[in-house]
């Protein structure tokens, strides 16, 4: 198995079901295949992250495009850049009829598609936002991800109203800059307490993503950081 995986437990040592949990169901050994899969999630939460910076916010408040910019500046400052991406709309992989939709149908828990300009890897199955740092670590130095907004990872929020703020602030945690789409005095709607991160004005374009690009300078920093003290 090639080591882009390893650390993910998306395909050694059993097979998962259709929801990504271990089947242990088996008469003959069932209770030594949980002690193996709960010896394996053990292992994985422990396993090296990529660096990880959420976008969040609702439809139409400016996720992709503010993803995008933070892509560009990022790759020309050098730092390699992941990207995933939440589908509320339960998306299915569109390649119905070909090989690698054959596999799947037929039972393989994941396919890879490759040639001489680019790899795909297919699984009929979800994956959780730290499953895909730990799979992408070492590979890139920081995955930007849309969505995912009940992970526990660092946030930009983007909202359109004062309700969305009021939402996602129930919604939501580790929330390190709000961006919002009418003035910060309506945005705040009095909670001016210092308890929330630094909140910007979608129309200060330069300011929003100087602010944005420190944030993922800062956890890129430290995750090179505890990956030397690891070493």
């Amino acid at each position: 198995m090639s080591s882009y995986c390893r650390g993910a437990g998306f395909m050694e040592g059993g097979r998962r079901d259709g929801m990504g949990t271990p089947d242990v169901t088996s008469a003959d050994g069932g209770t030594a295949a949980e002690r193996h899969w709960l010896q394996r999630e053990s292992m994985q939460q422990s396993a090296p992250q990529a660096a990880v910076v959420q976008i969040v916010g609702y439809k139409n408040s400016g996720k992709t495009t503010l993803a995008c910019k933070l892509i560009a500046a990022l790759t020309e400052e050098g730092y390699r850049v992941g990207t995933a991406k939440r589908d509320a709309h339960q998306f299915t992989l569109d390649d119905a009829g070909t090989d690698s939709a054959r596999h799947l149908e037929h039972g393989a828990v994941e396919t890879v598609l490759t040639s001489g300009k680019a790899t795909r890897w297919m699984r009929q199955a979800p994956t959780s936002l730290s499953d895909i740092a730990v799979c992408m670590c070492g590979r890139v130095d920081i995955v930007i991800a849309e969505g995912f907004k009940r992970e526990p990872f660092p946030k930009i929020a983007l909202v359109r109203d004062p309700a969305q703020l009021s939402d996602l602030i129930q919604e939501t945690t580790n929330v390190r800059l709000w961006i919002s789409w009418f003035s910060p005095e309506a945005a705040m709607n009095g909670e001016s307490d210092g308890s929330l991160p630094p909140l910007l004005s979608i129309c200060d374009e330069e300011a929003v993503l100087d602010r944005a690009l420190s944030v993922c300078r800062s956890l890129c920093s430290r995750t090179m950081s505890a990956s030397r003290t690891m070493k």
